[in-house]
């Protein structure tokens, strides 16, 4: 990119070395904050490449300029360069820092998440600045050639013919101004609209690292036999799969599982495997693309229901679960009060008991006595104390029936069958109760189709809830990765709000002006567009990584353009009429603007495709929105943000003008 656009060798390299440059700086810094060199910090350098060499690119592009247009010899172009985008620089790398400043103030769940990536991206980002300012100016003082440069214009002629283009385009939409902002209102509503309901939001994004467990989980207290028998099923259903590289397997008393590599499409070779396994009996079964040691598994999605009263928490849950199973996109479903201990449960008929003469407390002393036996007398000898255990023996407790034929003594003498007054049943016991804030709660998980988002998912289980019918008190609420999201969600949001007003202090600053900020800031809320129609294109969900990319892109969106309104000033300075000025500054920096955009956009690309796998494809949705939404807003600061400049000024010299003659009016009636 540099090569095409600066046609000098030289200059390029100039350029790529400000990225080692700034990257030592950079691990120089962390160093001091008690940051290592890992997998977090590498990340953060990483996202940072892209947006290490804009400052250089800028500053190199001023210094060709001034040669180019001026003939100013290199040294003296250096400096006069370098110096005309210093502030707007700086401002311009300040915003950057300020989108990852809240996140590293704020507490809470995303600062522990993202403070190493934050803070590698801000010292970098300040590394790069350093660099633009020190090492360029020196290198080009030294190494360039003017009478090359000079040349390197004249060859540049399909750029040229394409400025000259972009000038015409830029004239026309400022005859057309209101048309130009009228449409991209229209436009940006109707992304929203159209494509805004497309979107599917997750937590944590879901990422083909070819593996995948089976897990299905069993009544606890079952034998490892029966473990065993259903881990064989589940292999030999795992081995025939053509995409299995290989696996291995665990044999627990609660759960039988089965960890896979596979060769390629992981979440293909899911749903053959949880089709081919469904109906499995006795089991519940959980098919999920991460490796599994224990029964229990991470859900896609979860919530719970609150109340106090456990039956009617369950009658809830299963209607719920009921309804869940209905469709399809909606898998492995799974309730915190499956998986308890078998247990044996006695049903008294009480009008029998009393007409024998029995009390449901001697029945019930008897049968502790029998199954697990009383211990009357202590028997000791010396220091030693030895308990006597009387207990039935196992040949007439070893199944419900033989309980249910014993008898038990009435208050007239007689003794009564167990079986004639009582039935026992094999249920399930509640494997935990679990209480929120006081009340009872019920937990429910599940995997969601690729197809589906949180946003979904949500929407059906508050509908489903509703229809149950819920009494006073209960309530829905989210759980496990939801929660989180809901939790970060409002972490980001107070971060995001920062952010803005950072940026617009910054601006304003910058710009010696309240209006002119916003003008910029226009393109923060713009930029989204480009960031839905790319996560619709791609079917990425939005993710908290997501989150964090567009927190980046409101740093990046307003960079291009504060360099190129600081031009403008500075032409209007020089007495340049305000429309001339905007077609000139426009076709001044648009070589710098598609450079920076381009080399960031391309910086991002190998993490937009998740090459290296692993933890890179975490990071794939914050890639896509920022290529998407910066690709976007350059379209914004080339076309739009005159545009609106335009309008903004054109008001403001009406108003001096309608002012200026109120004050002459005045002082004609004085006079």
């Amino acid at each position: 990119v540099l090569l095409v656009f600066l046609k000098d060798i030289r200059a390029s390299i100039f350029i790529s070395l400000s990225i080692p440059i700034s990257a030592m700086f950079t691990l120089f810094l962390l160093n001091t904050q008690g940051i290592s060199l890992n997998m977090v910090s590498l990340m953060g350098l990483a996202l940072a490449v892209g947006s290490l060499v804009d400052n250089s690119v800028v500053t190199l592009d001023n210094i060709f300029d001034h040669m180019q247009e001026y003939r100013e010899p290199p040294n003296v172009a250096a400096v006069r360069g370098t110096n005309e985008v210093i502030l707007p620089m700086i401002a311009s790398t300040m915003t950057s820092v300020c989108v990852f400043l809240p996140i590293v103030i704020y507490e809470g769940f995303t600062k522990e998440v993202f403070k190493g990536i934050a803070l590698s991206i801000m010292f970098a980002l300040g590394a790069s600045i350093i660099v633009a300012m020190l090492f360029i100016p020196m290198v080009s003082s030294r190494f360039l050639n003017l009478q090359k440069i000079v040349d390197n214009k004249d060859k540049a002629k399909y750029f040229n013919e394409f400025k000259e283009k972009y000038k015409g385009v830029i004239a026309a939409a400022l005859n057309n101004k209101w048309k130009i902002v009228i449409g991209t209102i229209i436009g940006f509503i109707g992304t929203m609209v159209i494509f805004g309901p497309m979107m599917k939001t997750t937590f944590f994004p879901t990422i083909d690292n070819k593996k995948y467990s089976v897990v299905a989980s069993l009544a606890t207290g079952l034998d490892l036999e029966k473990s065993y028998e259903i881990t064989k099923q589940i292999e030999e259903v795992v081995k025939n799969d053509k995409n299995t590289k290989e696996f291995y397997s665990i044999s627990r008393t609660d759960a039988a599982i089965v960890n896979v590599d596979v060769k390629k499409d992981t979440f293909k070779a899911m749903e053959r495997i949880r089709e081919k396994l469904k109906d499995m009996p006795d089991v519940n079964l959980t098919v999920a693309a991460s490796e599994a040691t224990s029964s229990r598994t991470s859900k896609d999605y979860s919530f719970q229901i609150e109340g106090d009263n456990v039956e009617e928490l369950n009658r809830i849950a299963n209607s719920i679960i009921s309804d869940i199973k209905k469709e399809s996109w909606m898998k492995d479903v799974k309730s915190s009060t499956e998986g308890g201990y078998p247990q044996a449960k006695l049903e008294v008929n009480r009008v029998k008991a009393e007409s024998y003469g029995i009390n449901v407390t001697n029945l019930t002393t008897m049968l502790n006595m029998t199954v697990l036996g009383v211990a009357p007398i202590e028997v000791s000898e010396g220091t030693e104390r030895l308990d006597v255990t009387l207990q039935f023996e196992e040949q007439y407790r070893n199944s419900l029936e033989k309980i249910l034929n014993l008898e038990v003594k009435s208050s007239n003498g007689a003794y009564v069958r167990i079986g004639d007054i009582a039935t026992l049943s094999n249920v399930e016991g509640a494997s935990s109760i679990t209480k929120y804030n006081g009340s009872r709660t019920v937990t429910v998980g599940l995997n969601l189709d690729s197809s589906k988002g949180f946003n979904d998912a949500a929407k059906f289980i508050k509908a489903s809830f509703e229809k149950t019918n819920p009494g006073e008190g209960y309530k829905l609420a989210a759980a496990g990765s939801a929660k989180y999201q809901q939790d970060m969600g409002g972490e980001l949001s107070r971060a995001l709000g920062l952010s803005v007003i950072l940026i617009y202090i910054v601006l304003a600053i910058q710009l010696e002006s309240f209006i002119l900020p916003l003008v910029i800031m226009t393109s923060l809320p713009l930029s989204i567009i480009g960031v839905v129609i790319g996560m619709v294109i791609t079917r990425v969900q939005l993710s908290m990584f997501v989150m964090i990319g567009i927190i980046m892109l409101m740093g990046m969106v307003v960079n291009n353009a504060i360099v190129l309104l600081d031009f403008v000033a500075s032409m209007r300075q020089k007495g340049v009429p305000l429309r001339e000025a905007l077609i000139e500054a426009g076709g001044s920096r648009l070589r710098p603007i598609l450079m920076t955009t381009l080399t960031t956009v391309l910086g991002w690309i190998p993490m937009a495709l998740a090459i290296g796998g692993g933890s890179a494809g975490y990071y794939q949705g914050m890639a896509i929105a920022v290529m998407f939404g910066l690709s976007f807003s350059t379209l914004l600061t080339l076309i739009f943000i005159p545009v609106l400049y335009l309008i903004v000024e054109e008001a403001k010299e009406k108003r001096a003008e309608k002012k200026k003659k109120n004050v002459e009016k005045e002082k004609a009636k004085m006079a």
